[in-house]
């Protein structure tokens, strides 16, 4: 049965192939006429055409459009005859596009203008139109149009007779081939069915090789290599299994998932590590998919990855997370395509290595890395004898020197000279013993700055406790250790300004006695008097004192401010003339003043006095030679990193500022004098004169502003001062006019509480001889209860802020709760804000500051009493 198959099937093989190539012959020669057919109609065609336009063009000079029709005629006559092509259609124009002839004069008379077609050459079907100009014999001009229509419809004609031809030659050579396949079949499948019959014996066993003697020696030949290949196959067979038992004895052991899945997904097999995770045996999973065993989205995931590698048909590494009864697990796959002897892929293989535990330490591995990168601490790692082996990006940033520049060198790269050996010796002694060590470095960047750090040294240890390096932790504390240099001068210049505020308000006091009597004195005596100028001398004396007095509260923040809004360009430039006059010839002055700047809320006189002050000192620093002092406003923006530089800027706002700077090309400070300028009495010259710049300092921090130094030795001084704008409109600087007290006499009774007996006398003596009765309090108890008693002949109560017992605000509040009416002046050593601040809304009669003169307590009395007048 086999054979009568593979006969017919042999036959039938030769008969198609025999087939196709008489097949393929005849369908090339086919297609190949019907290309040349065309082709040669249309050559024919257009040789035709130019013959014809050249034979007329005489005919369309010098003869009339009847003969000119008879010779179309006669030539479309001639072309009836021919099989290939046909004329069908003519016409015949002049250069105006109309009609000297035509085939249809009916449609198309003669004269008669025609549209040409777009084309020389065109098909419609089995028809070939064609526009050829007509040209003059003699000088080549054109004067005419020739279209002709052609006929090539034989073409048809030829190419069914070729097929017909195609046809019969296929069939006769189709039954030449059947013929000869069915004498080849039965030549073939004799000998075959011979062979098969014996080869089935072989393989059953059932015949001896030796028997074969009298068959062909062919045969006998197949059967001993067929014998001899089942013996080989037996043998490989063994080694196979053996194999196979090998190769699962690997798997079962390995650590590792290991699984083989078919092109299809289905597995195949897998190792215990399998069977033991995912609790599947391998009979159980055998055939199954993904799909079979982990959720849909896992499943697709897992399809996806195996497909990628059938795809690429290369062994990929792919990242893999699956769960388990121990959790989400993650997974490193090796994953790889199987292929059989001929190279075909029929499985891919899988080997799983659970990395969950080491990713969770390179996790934390990477964390700590990416801490200490980003950290702001300078870490540098070192071994056993000093040798730099890391340094992290803060390292970097600080010092200015890179990670390349310094690895594989020691720490001396950043050295400075400000410890001492012995320093340094006492570090490696500690660390060498495998102690932590903690100090202070200040090392030296790579553009020459230093830089200060606070650090700790810790030895590293291997597992047997042996030092294999050494880890520093540095903390940069350069700005930190400024920002304290910083805060203890502004420490020492506030408590040196609370001492001399206090100073100057008891002193105040005492001035205001001794000033007052020295001018009570002079009223009772005549100017002849010879003790007249040693009253006036002691009284010029305390002014003098008093104006120390100015100085120290100023120095604290508390002198005397009259504020109102400001523009300090104005100011500057109405003290023009005076602050010229007040330089030396050697000195040029420079003006670079903003014309339009916002207000400040300032004092002007102490606005004056801080522009003397940095005049008179930049021209002293030029010390006699020649200089320029130049003298800036403007209007600034200050981050808080700027803000940080100033002095006395503790309190100040990012923001928008007004400064004054004033610089000079005089001697320059040092870092050293920088630091003690703003200290009392402290002066570069042979002895110092007053409280100087420190007093200007406390004015600047009265008026909530800041300032700053740029100075270096020989290269002149700049000082900016800056202040917060004010929210109103500069007025404008008007000076005062003086004013004369009117005469006065006095009448009622006046109260005078002070814990200082000096002023009480004088005050009393001067309202007494205005013409007041005077009762006076040593406390703000006394003063209530003396109010309490003699309220309604009380006018006028003269107090002192700082008391004991009971001071100013307290005595205020209660003579006010007595009598809501009560007219109270204030006095104070201290400046006006100060000490009315808490006054505010209360109804404060006026304020004197200490020490006053007796025309300025007279003037106050006047203005609140005269109205009741």
């Amino acid at each position: 049965m086999f054979i009568n198959k593979l006969s017919v099937q042999t036959g039938l093989i030769f008969l198609f192939g025999m087939m196709l190539v008489v097949g393929g012959f005849a369908w090339h020669q086919y297609s190949s006429q019907s290309e040349k057919l065309p082709a040669f109609a249309q050559a024919d065609s257009i040789e035709a055409t130019q013959l014809i336009a050249t034979s007329i063009s005489n005919e369309v000079l010098y003869r009339k459009s009847f003969p000119l029709w008879k010779r179309m005629e006669r030539i479309q006559q001639r072309f009836v005859d021919d099989a290939e092509i046909v004329l069908i259609e003519f016409a015949v124009l002049d250069t105006e596009q109309k009609v000297l002839t035509h085939s249809d004069p009916r449609n198309h008379p003669i004269m008669k203008k025609m549209e040409l077609p777009t084309s020389e050459l065109q098909w419609n079907d089995y028809h070939i139109q064609i526009v050829q100009p007509v040209i003059h014999p003699s000088d080549g001009r054109e004067i005419g149009t020739l279209l002709l229509v052609f006929d090539a419809r034989s073409i048809q004609e030829e190419l069914a007779e070729l097929r017909l031809d195609i046809s019969l030659s296929i069939g006769f050579a189709l039954l030449v081939t059947l013929l000869l396949a069915l004498g080849m079949s039965f030549r073939v499948s004799a000998p075959l069915r011979q062979l098969s019959q014996l080869a089935a014996d072989i393989g059953g066993g059932r015949i001896d090789i030796a028997g074969f003697s009298s068959k062909p020696e062919e045969i006998k030949l197949l059967a001993a290599s067929i014998q001899q290949a089942d013996q080989t196959i037996a043998a490989k067979s063994q080694q196979l299994i053996e194999s196979e038992a090998l190769l699962k004895s690997l798997m079962d052991h390995s650590p590792a998932v290991i699984f083989i899945k078919d092109v299809d997904g289905k597995y195949a097999l897998v190792n215990s590590r399998y069977e033991d995770l995912f609790h599947i045996t391998q009979d159980d999973i055998k055939g199954k998919t993904d799909a079979d065993i982990f959720d849909a989205d896992l499943a697709n995931e897992l399809a996806k990855h195996d497909a990628q590698v059938i795809e690429s048909g290369k062994a990929m590494m792919i990242e893999e997370s699956v769960p388990d009864d121990r959790g989400e697990r993650e997974y490193y796959s090796l994953k790889f395509p199987l292929y059989d002897a001929n190279q075909q892929m029929y499985a891919v293989c899988g080997i799983a290595t659970d990395v969950t535990e080491q990713k969770a330490s390179s996790a934390k591995i990477t964390k700590l890395a990416t801490v200490i990168d980003q950290t702001d601490e300078l870490i540098i790692v070192t071994d056993v004898d000093g040798l730099i082996e890391y340094v992290n990006p803060a390292f970097e940033r600080i010092s200015g020197y890179s990670a390349e520049e310094v690895v594989g060198k020691t720490p001396r790269v950043i050295k400075s000279s400000n410890h001492s050996e012995k320093y340094y010796a006492a570090m490696w002694h500690s660390i060498l013993a495998g102690k932590t060590w903690h100090g202070d470095f200040t090392n030296q960047a790579k553009n020459g700055d230093t830089y200060e750090v606070s650090q700790s040294i810790t030895p590293i240890m291997d597992s047997k406790g042996a030092v294999t390096g050494f880890a520093s932790v540095q903390r940069d504390v350069t700005h930190l250790r400024k920002v304290q240099d910083k805060l203890q001068h502004t420490d020492r210049v506030e408590s040196l300004g609370v001492l001399a505020g206090g100073i100057a308000h008891d002193f105040n006091n005492l001035l205001t006695a001794i000033l007052g009597n020295a001018s009570l004195a002079q009223r009772h005596m005549d100017d002849v008097s010879p003790i007249f100028k040693h009253i006036q001398a002691i009284e010029n004396a305390s002014h003098s004192a008093a104006d120390l007095c100015k100085q120290m509260l100023a120095y604290s923040g508390k002198g005397r401010f009259v504020v109102k809004p400001i523009c300090l360009t104005e100011l500057v430039e109405r003290m023009g003339k005076l602050i010229e006059v007040s330089l030396a010839k050697n000195v040029v002055l420079k003006y670079h003043l903003h014309e339009h700047l916002p207000a400040i809320d300032a004092d002007v006189a102490q606005m004056q006095q801080i522009v003397m002050n940095l005049i008179t000192n930049a021209s002293e620093a030029i010390e006699g030679k020649s200089g320029v002092i130049s003298i800036s406003t403007g209007l600034m923006q200050a981050d808080e990193d700027y803000l940080n530089g100033y002095i006395g800027a503790e309190n100040l706002e990012p923001g928008r500022y007004i400064y004054l700077e004033v610089s000079d090309t005089g001697c320059g400070m040092d870092m050293q004098t920088q630091k003690k300028v703003f200290d009392p009495f402290f002066t570069t010259k042979f002895a110092g004169r007053g409280l100087g710049m420190s007093a200007m300092l406390g004015i600047v921090k009265g008026h909530h502003g800041g300032l700053r130094i740029y100075s270096e030795p020989g290269e002149g001084t700049s000082i900016k001062i800056s202040f917060p704008l004010s929210h109103q409109y500069a007025v404008e600087l008007e000076p005062e006019s003086e004013k004369i007290a009117p005469v006065f006499n006095g009448s009622g009774t006046v109260l005078i509480v002070d814990d200082e007996e000096g002023v009480r006398e004088f005050a009393t003596m001067l309202l007494e001889d205005c013409g007041f009765d005077v009762l006076t309090a040593n406390d703000g108890l006394q003063g209530v209860e003396l109010f309490q008693q003699h309220q309604d002949k009380i006018r006028a109560v003269l107090m002192d802020m700082t008391m004991p017992k009971m001071d100013g605000k307290a005595c205020f509040s209660a003579l006010k709760l007595i009598n809501p009416d009560v007219k109270v002046i204030l006095s104070s050593g201290y400046n006006e804000q100060d000490a009315t601040n808490r006054f505010v809304g209360k109804g404060l009669a006026g304020f004197i500051q200490k020490p006053y003169e007796p025309d300025k307590l007279i003037e106050k009395l006047q203005a609140i009493l005269l109205p009741e007048a």
